[in-house]
């Protein structure tokens, strides 16, 4: 039955509780109506579930202000400090970019600021204490599609997702 048997199929105006599955009595108009469904899914729903990506250097708009709204991972995401996140982007311009990172609270001690684009990998030691802002300069990003992922990394303790991460193109080459 085309994979029907967890559909229902109701006339609406003589049904309005739907009360009456048709879907067996009327299998050619269910099977012409799951075919549109699965054509409306397939072009319309697929492409914006997997798209866009986030544009980092883009002409119309720079910079880019990545967030913990935007960004994939775990649930909880939005309220937690160690927790794993990250964001797909695509680098429309190759060039040195900067990272400005804002962390909902201070942290203090030693630790790093790491960045992931793999292959590219990029560490910033951090010696200040009790700041909530850092930034990483001159890193360059060819063009192409990434997994971004950062996060700092304190010396003795868990890693901390910031909240949001400002990414500016300084010169583009």
């Amino acid at each position: 039955m085309m994979f029907l048997e967890n559909f229902k199929l109701f006339n609406l105006r003589e049904d309005p509780f739907e009360q009456n599955n048709l879907i067996k009595t009327h299998i050619t108009e269910a099977k012409k109506l799951k075919l549109n469904l699965d054509d409306w899914i397939k072009n319309e729903v697929w492409p914006i579930t997997a798209k866009p990506l986030i544009v980092i250097g883009n002409d119309k708009e720079n910079s880019t202000l990545l967030n913990r709204n935007d960004a994939k991972g775990q649930p909880g995401i939005w309220a937690q400090d160690s927790i794993y996140g990250y964001w797909d982007v695509e680098v429309a311009r190759a060039g040195f970019y900067e990272f400005n990172y804002s962390f909902l609270n201070n942290f203090s001690g030693t630790g790093k600021i790491r960045l992931n684009l793999k292959p590219l990998e990029y560490t910033k030691k951090i010696s200040d204490s009790d700041r909530k802002e850092v930034s990483l300069q001159n890193v360059f990003i060819p063009i192409g599609n990434y997994r971004l992922e950062t996060w700092y990394e304190p010396d003795n303790a868990v890693f901390i997702l910031p909240f949001s991460v400002e990414v500016k193109l300084v010169r583009s080459e």
